[in-house]
């Protein structure tokens, strides 16, 4: 089944918009209440970075070929193009984080889920029983004794001075 694109209803600068602005988003969401702002700020939050990154990325794209070989093709009359679009992609990339953190300031960091006891998620070992610990278990390595030189019967023993 091919996956829906949420955006294929809009036009080509639409969908640019929608993917690199997170003000796009934020200017179709209802502003009317205090619960209706504090929403906007949680999405702000919550998926700033992905903004961020991606006018990172483009910035630092656009410097890598700015400085190639290529860079000197992309210039004419000696202006660096790419290099100044590096500028001002690294520039809104910071003003994303920057709305990132200031939302984060307003409403608090997100919530946190409870951690899970994972001994319910391993699955059983051979010898297992259902009521052992996971160190306690009979096929742990930590449950075996433990054989060191001394302890070892002689036949297994090496003689003094090899490794």
């Amino acid at each position: 089944m091919k996956k829906q694109n949420r955006y294929q209803h809009l036009a080509v600068p639409q969908m640019l918009a929608a993917y690199l602005f997170a003000s796009w988003h934020l200017r179709r969401m209802p502003a009317a209440t205090a619960e209706d702002r504090r929403q906007r700020m949680a999405w702000c939050r919550d998926y700033g970075n992905v903004f961020a990154g991606r006018w990172y990325a483009l910035g630092a794209a656009a410097w890598f070929v700015q400085v190639s070989p290529l860079g000197i093709v992309l210039s004419p009359a000696g202006v660096p193009f790419l290099g100044t679009f590096f500028l001002i992609a690294f520039l809104i990339g910071v003003r994303h984080t920057i709305m990132q953190v200031r939302a984060q300031e307003k409403i608090g960091r997100p919530p946190i889920d409870p951690p899970e006891d994972i001994s319910k998620l391993r699955r059983p070992r051979r010898g297992d029983d259902d009521s052992s610990s996971a160190t306690g278990a009979p096929g742990h390595p930590a449950a075996r004794p433990r054989r060191d030189r001394e302890s070892a019967p002689p036949d297994i023993r090496r003689p003094p001075g090899s490794r």
